[in-house]
């Protein structure tokens, strides 16, 4: 725990950040060629050391292009490593309760925060998201990360309420009176052309999207969504969904799962909520038409500061991205 504040003083830091980077950030993690790859002769990928910048040598045109990234996760970085970057959106679901009691106005931000690992077939992106063996990736890390800091606001809370209920105007503190009383839900599922398949429900469901315009979310009525009541109980719903899909998913289809967080901090009050998004989204930038050119198209609209609600209706896919990449969501 002793290094909750520091950690607390980054969350804020990278809030700064993403305000002055319009909200989203873009990191590359580069993987070592394997041994087929080396002996076909593959594309070569280099970084340029400390800059987030990343070269890479197209064979065809015989040429170089250099990629201008806001930071770079080397092929021989630690998963654990790689969640520092994330961790600070996965704390900032839950705000500290005592700010929430001196500043009531908090409670109506909006927070929604997303993690997308996008790439190629054998790029590494659904390792990176769900990792392999005891090398767990960002969406358990980040179950493990929200329940771990949904018991550190609960202690926050209760140290200071127990501290001042014995102050004569206590009955006039609203921090004595607050309470902390959260749940958390979720939804996995896969995206394939125009079908969806729900994980927690093990079936294939309507592909109907809905974009919530009042939370900037979306909303697939069809989809399962489990309520994890600990962070034991959450790690075994998902692996077992996980690996559902693991044994169906196609190197073309995409992955996106939403943790929901919900917190009561005033019974008389409407409740704050927030969520994250995570999703091992398929790109293919030679694509000619499908749902992973209409992906493409939408991030280069977004790169390059267009109106891109149309490009959200393009495909399932894009539409099921619209929470994640709202201009609204940390992303």
């Amino acid at each position: 725990r002793r290094y909750d504040d520091v950690r607390e003083a980054e969350s804020r830091l990278l809030d700064r950040l993403y305000a002055l980077l319009h909200n989203f950030r873009v990191v590359g993690r580069t993987r070592p060629a394997s041994e087929e790859e080396k002996n076909e002769g593959s594309i070569v990928i280099e970084s340029t050391g400390e800059l987030p910048d990343i070269n890479i040598y197209d064979e065809k045109s015989e040429d170089w292009f250099t990629y201008h990234l806001d930071g770079h996760w080397a092929y021989d970085g630690s998963q654990s490593d790689l969640f520092k970057d994330v961790e600070p959106l996965v704390r900032a679901l839950v705000p500290n309760p005592l700010e929430l009691m001196q500043s009531p106005q908090l409670a109506s931000l909006m927070r929604n925060t997303s993690a997308l690992v996008m790439g190629s077939a054998g790029s590494g992106r659904t390792f990176t998201l769900f990792g392999y063996g005891d090398q767990l990736g960002i969406a358990y890390r980040a179950l493990q990360c929200l329940f771990d800091h949904l018991d550190y606001r609960s202690n926050q809370l209760s140290k200071e309420k127990a501290k001042r209920s014995s102050l004569q105007e206590s009955s006039t503190d609203p921090i004595v009176d607050a309470v902390f009383e959260p749940s958390v839900t979720m939804t996995l599922f896969e995206v394939s052309g125009d079908q969806i398949y729900d994980a927690f429900g093990d079936r294939q469901v309507s592909s109907n999207v809905i974009f919530n315009d009042s939370e900037k979310a979306i909303v697939i009525p069809d989809v399962s969504s489990l309520g994890l009541r600990d962070i034991n109980e959450a790690l075994r719903i998902v692996h077992s969904a996980v690996g559902k899909i693991m044994k169906r998913k196609s190197p073309h289809s995409h992955i996106l799962g939403e943790i929901h967080v919900s917190i009561v901090y005033h019974r008389e009050e409407t409740p704050i909520k927030a969520r994250f998004v995570f999703g091992d989204v398929f790109l293919d930038s030679s694509a000619t038409n499908g749902d992973s050119l209409s992906v493409v198209n939408l991030l280069r609209g977004i790169g390059e500061g267009r109106d891109v609600q149309e490009l959200f209706q393009k495909s399932v896919i894009t539409k099921a991205l619209q929470g994640a990449l709202a201009p609204e969501s940390k992303t």
